[in-house]
C-alpha cells in the first residue's frame, strides 16, 4: 500500500522530487569534478597552499580521492569539528595545533559550505591535517623540508599503508577514535604527557604573576 500511496501522489509534487534529486545528484557530481581538477593543479604546483597553509602531501591526497572516486568525505560539519578538536589536543603530544592547520580549520567551520572550489580546498585542508597529525603522533615530529613533499604518505603504520589509514578513517567518521587508536600506550609516555601539562601550568602561573605585578607597578 505505501507503494501504491507513493505512485499515486499528484504529478507536481513528483516532478518536485524529481528536481531535487537531479539537482543534489548535479552537486555531488560537480563537487567531485572540483575537487579533481583542484587536486591536479596542486600536484603540479611547486608549494601549494590554503589559505596560507603548506600542503606537503598533495601527491598522496590526490591517490586517496582517486581510490575513492573523487568522493568528498568533509561534508558531516560534526566530523571537520572532531579534527579541529583533535588538532587542538595536539599540544597534549608536544606539538603546536598550527603545523595541523588549526587557524585555518577554524576558520572554515565558522564560515560553512559556499561553493565548490571552496569546498574541494577544505576537504584537501582538513585531508592534509589528518594525515599530518596521525603521522606525527605515530612516528614523532619531522621536518618535511628535508624529506620527500609527499612525506606524510611515505610510511607504514602497523603493516597498513597511510592512505589506507587515512582513508579507513574517514569513511568510519570518527576521526577521534582513529587517532586515539594509534596513540603511544606506553606507560613512560603518559608519564611525560603529565609532566608536560604541569610544567604548562607552572608556566601560566609563572605568567599570570607577572601580568599582575606589572598591573600594580604600572
Amino acid at each position: 500500500m505505501a507503494c501504491c500511496r507513493w505512485f499515486n501522489r499528484p504529478r507536481p509534487v513528483l516532478a518536485i522530487v524529481a528536481l531535487v534529486l537531479l539537482a543534489s545528484a548535479n552537486a555531488m557530481a560537480d563537487d567531485r569534478d572540483v575537487l579533481r581538477d583542484r587536486l591536479a593543479s596542486f600536484t603540479s604546483a611547486e608549494e601549494p597552499t590554503i589559505d596560507g597553509a603548506p600542503i606537503a602531501a598533495s601527491q598522496g591526497i590526490a591517490t586517496l580521492y582517486g581510490r575513492r572516486g573523487w568522493q568528498p568525505a568533509w561534508t558531516d560539519r560534526a566530523m571537520v569539528r572532531q579534527l579541529y578538536d583533535q588538532v587542538r589536543r595536539s599540544v597534549e603530544h608536544g606539538l603546536n595545533p598550527d603545523d595541523f592547520h588549526a587557524g585555518q580549520i577554524g576558520a572554515r567551520l565558522q564560515a560553512g559550505g559556499k561553493n565548490a572550489t571552496y569546498r574541494a580546498d577544505t576537504e584537501i585542508l582538513c585531508t592534509d591535517a589528518l594525515a599530518r597529525l596521525a603521522v606525527t603522533i605515530e612516528f614523532g615530529k619531522l621536518d618535511p623540508s628535508s624529506l620527500d613533499r609527499a612525506w606524510n604518505f611515505n610510511r607504514s603504520v602497523e603493516g597498513q599503508d597511510v592512505i589506507s589509514l587515512v582513508n579507513d578513517a574517514l569513511n568510519s567518521g570518527d576521526i577521534t577514535a582513529a587517532l586515539e587508536a594509534i596513540e603511544p600506550d606506553l606507560v613512560e609516555y603518559d608519564r611525560l604527557q603529565r609532566a608536560l601539562a604541569d610544567y604548562r601550568a607552572i608556566e601560566a602561573r609563572i605568567r599570570d604573576d607577572f601580568n599582575a605585578n606589572a598591573r600594580r607597578c604600572g
